[in-house]
């Protein structure tokens, strides 16, 4: 599409949320690179709840291309690929109590089995896993390699109640920090030039590793039409169509729900 179709569409989509009084903090429209079309708040920072996954997964790439952890690393005998796709079933949504290592030592992982279940415990186990490996804080790794690249300036964050990276919620970002981390993995991982993320490890990361019932989940990103998206409980959205060229990034607080928002996101596209 043409900026100019794109911002036709993007104006439609915008109005729908203004008529609606959707609770749309901001939302930014790139296609081919170039910004078209920014609506509301796009610079103060908004939770962005399960993106932190994403975050994560990223942090897993740019760690494996180091020698630092592989795939078929365990943690609690735990295959970290099994995790990274959420291919476990049964698991509870979250962990609980003061300790989350020990409450997830204490789980059944059933890896005779494969199916796909959502759970925040896969992202707080992987976080778990990088950190032992790294032999540091993850939120310190990521600034490193991810955040400081990207002119991302120490977004918030939280830990786990015995000091872990959350890794399946807690951080904070702007719209317009949201769009540089999707216009990076637009990219193929680059960014003014740099790779940041190994672009073979962003291929498999937001294509299909285990299917599901919204058309297929990756490694903490899920499948978009022909692209993926970052995905927040309440409306925190980065959908990328690299193919087309179209990105749309935005920050909400819809704990109702954003069903009908993303078919007018898809109408948009299409």
């Amino acid at each position: 599409m043409t900026d100019a179709e794109v911002t036709e569409k993007a104006d439609a989509l915008i109005a729908y949320i203004e008529q609606e009084r959707l609770a749309v903090h901001g939302l930014e429209v790139w296609n081919a690179g170039s910004l078209v079309k920014s609506w509301g708040n796009t610079t103060d920072r908004f939770p962005l709840y399960s993106v932190t996954k994403s975050l994560v997964s990223l942090a897993f790439g740019i760690a494996e291309a180091e020698g630092v952890i592989k795939l078929t690393d365990r943690i609690l005998d735990v295959p970290l690929e099994r995790l990274l796709t959420m291919s476990i079933p049964g698991l509870p949504f979250r962990p609980e109590g003061d300790n989350w290592l020990s409450f997830c030592a204490g789980l059944d992982y059933p890896l005779e089995k494969r199916g796909f279940c959502y759970s925040n415990i896969n992202a707080y186990l992987v976080a778990v896993a990088l950190e032992n490996a790294l032999g540091r804080p993850l939120y310190d790794y990521l600034t490193e390699k991810l955040f400081a690249p990207l002119g991302v300036e120490k977004p918030p964050y939280q830990t786990s109640p015995e000091g872990h990276f959350n890794g399946a919620s807690g951080m904070e970002m702007s719209v317009d920090e949201l769009s540089r981390i999707g216009r990076m993995l637009m990219n193929g991982g680059r960014s003014d030039g740099k790779q940041i993320v190994p672009e073979a490890y962003v291929s498999r990361a937001t294509g299909v590793q285990q299917m599901n019932r919204e058309g297929g989940y990756g490694y903490f990103f899920w499948k978009f039409l022909d692209g993926f998206s970052l995905n927040g409980k309440w409306g925190q959205k980065c959908y990328c169509l690299p193919e087309s060229g179209v990105m749309i990034s935005f920050l909400s607080d819809l704990p109702d729900g954003t069903g009908e928002l993303k078919e007018k996101v898809t109408e948009m596209i299409n």
